[in-house]
């Protein structure tokens, strides 16, 4: 009896809504905006102009992909790990040399075009984040390789796109010279 009463109450409180799990809000890079033609374009000019004297440029190197699940738990237990838009890093970000800044506001140019949607490649991971400050205020780009996407967080708001502009793959050479925290899949 005393069973059955208490399967009656929970039903009526789940039925008007007194139960429910806690919703969990989505990653940052899913809530970022897909903005298309002169949006996309003044917000790439507006992070062109944060490039013209960039301050404080850093490079941090993602963990290991959720999907290496034993990888990264050992990773997250052993290592220092700050939180950027929702994406996990390595601590101790580096600065890239005088050379390497150099290229860096071309490299975005090039390479960034508007997102043509989602990817079957089992959702956004950070790979790297590169931040910046301009004119006092913050700015990050975090990339995903698995996706080819790239999630730019600035003044203007947020903005999803896709990293094959004509030179989606410099990216990947650019960020090889930060390589150097994130063991491999299979060793370690």
């Amino acid at each position: 009896m005393k069973t059955r009463l208490l399967v009656i109450l929970m039903a009526g409180l789940i039925g008007i809504g007194g139960l429910r799990a806690a919703e969990k809000p989505a990653p940052a890079y899913d809530r970022a905006e897909k903005r298309q033609g002169a949006d996309f374009a003044a917000f790439l000019g507006e992070m062109q102009a944060a490039l013209e004297r960039p301050q404080d440029v850093r490079v941090l190197e993602g963990l290991p992909h959720p999907r290496e699940k034993e990888l990264l738990a050992r990773e997250q237990k052993s290592k220092k790990v700050v939180l950027l838009h929702d994406g996990e890093f390595y601590a101790d970000p580096r600065g890239p040399d005088g050379r390497q800044l150099a290229t860096m506001p071309d490299l975005l140019a090039g390479t960034l075009s508007e997102y043509a949607g989602a990817k079957r490649c089992g959702g956004f991971h950070a790979d790297y984040a590169v931040t910046w400050r301009a004119g006092g205020k913050d700015w990050a780009v975090l990339i995903c390789y698995g996706c080819g996407e790239a999630a730019i967080f600035g003044p203007p708001g947020s903005l999803k796109c896709d990293l094959n502009g004509p030179r989606g793959n410099t990216w990947r050479e650019w960020l090889a010279q930060f390589d150097e925290k994130r063991p491999k899949a299979g060793k370690g």
